[in-house]
């Protein structure tokens, strides 16, 4: 199927996005390309609408965050640091290799966004976006982040600023219109063999070769080690491939049946690290910290309760585990401390005939405008190939 990381359901009256759902304010490549496809997309208008923090010893709605004083003072310090990182090479930072040696844990610890703080909800908010125990996300991926939003704060309001109004899954159904016959569904590809600049690329796909005179891999990282290369990957490309893991979660989406409480955000949560309506349309995430995916049960339980609703009261509900997604393994891609500096440089995008595109080769690595401006730039590589 095309789309990659975003999905449908297969089942309700409309869209539901099961996968990537958020269009950010500055991500211009993939409202460019929504334009260019004809789809319309609807501003979310979450960052104007009341919040509900939701944590152990406490349970609050309104506008201001708990644990504002706390919050001030670790964005500032954030946006600081993040000033200092490029956003298109950022082990090239100044402090580079002092901030990938150090953990988002152990800055938040030392910032006082612990367990019992009425600002543990900036933990849990990071959790949901990493997918991973924050004590294996780099410092320098985080910075590497909010440097192109311009700082915690404005990642938070301006990340869930647009939505596609007719389901995320509605832009890659336009490309393959565009392409038609060109597109083959259900052919997973299982070898890709380059035989030099004169000679075709073979892949083979479903069983069947077909020639080439060039090649995209368009493929997640932990989906790649699945496909065998009759001539190997770079040493640093297939160590990166071997050593850098994505963010594992499941999302839930479902329809309210009955009139939901007023707030449109909750953050935090016993599973839904964050939790978030549009209209009746409900949705969370609920990352894998290490004790796996909770059942269907307890994060419909959990949804419900989040917008003052019953289990009962949600229909067309349904969970994707995206660490089963046998074409994606995963989320995004999660850094662990000191992986950025070494690996991150190995995922380039190649050299012909046999490229790379995905959101981790990309200066935007956790969102669908990475996916594009990757694939715009391999797309102009490719073209450079030809002519010459």
């Amino acid at each position: 199927r095309g789309g990659g990381r975003v999905r449908p359901t297969t089942s309700g009256t409309g869209p539901l996005d099961c996968g990537g759902t958020f269009i950010a304010a500055q991500h211009r490549r993939i409202r460019a390309l929504a334009s260019q496809l004809g789809v319309d997309l609807m501003r979310t208008r979450l960052e104007s609408a009341p919040v509900r923090w939701r944590m152990q010893h406490l349970d609050r709605h309104g506008r201001i965050p708990p644990g504002l004083r706390t919050l001030v003072r670790v964005s500032w310090r954030l946006s600081r640091t993040a000033r200092s990182v490029p956003g298109v090479r950022p082990w090239e930072a100044p402090l580079a290799t002092e901030l990938d040696a150090s953990s988002v844990a152990s800055f938040l610890d030392d910032n006082g966004v612990v367990e019992g703080s009425d600002a543990v909800w900036i933990r849990g908010q990071l959790e949901a976006l990493a997918a991973v125990p924050l004590v294996r996300l780099s410092m320098l991926q985080l910075a590497w982040w909010l440097s192109r939003p311009g700082g915690l704060v404005r990642a938070l309001r301006d990340t869930r600023a647009y939505i596609v109004s007719e389901g995320s899954y509605r832009l890659a159904e336009r490309l393959h219109q565009e392409l038609g016959g060109a597109v083959r569904r259900g052919c997973p590809v299982s070898a890709v063999a380059a035989y030099g600049k004169t000679e075709p690329v073979v892949v083979t796909s479903g069983g069947e070769q077909v020639e080439a005179v060039a090649a995209v891999v368009a493929v997640p990282l932990p989906a790649i080690g699945h496909i065998r290369f009759e001539a190997p990957l770079r040493p640093e490309h297939q160590r990166a491939v071997e050593q850098l893991r994505f963010g594992g979660a499941a999302k839930i989406v479902a329809r309210a049946l009955a009139r939901p409480a007023r707030w449109r955000t909750v953050f935090g949560g016993r599973h839904l690290k964050t939790a978030w309506r549009i209209g009746p349309m409900l949705a969370g995430e609920a990352p894998d910290l290490g004790d796996g995916v909770p059942s269907d049960g307890e994060l419909s339980e959990e949804l419900a309760s989040a917008f003052e609703l019953a289990p009962t009261q949600l229909g067309d509900l349904e969970v994707v585990n995206w660490t089963m997604q046998p074409h994606v393994r995963g989320t995004y891609i999660a850094y662990a401390p000191g992986q950025l500096t070494e690996l991150g440089p190995a995922l380039d995008h190649g050299q012909g005939p046999v490229w790379f595109a995905a959101s981790e080769r990309s200066s935007w690595p956790d969102s669908m405008e990475g996916a594009v401006e990757s694939g715009e730039h391999v797309a102009q590589l490719v073209l450079d190939h030809l002519d010459h």
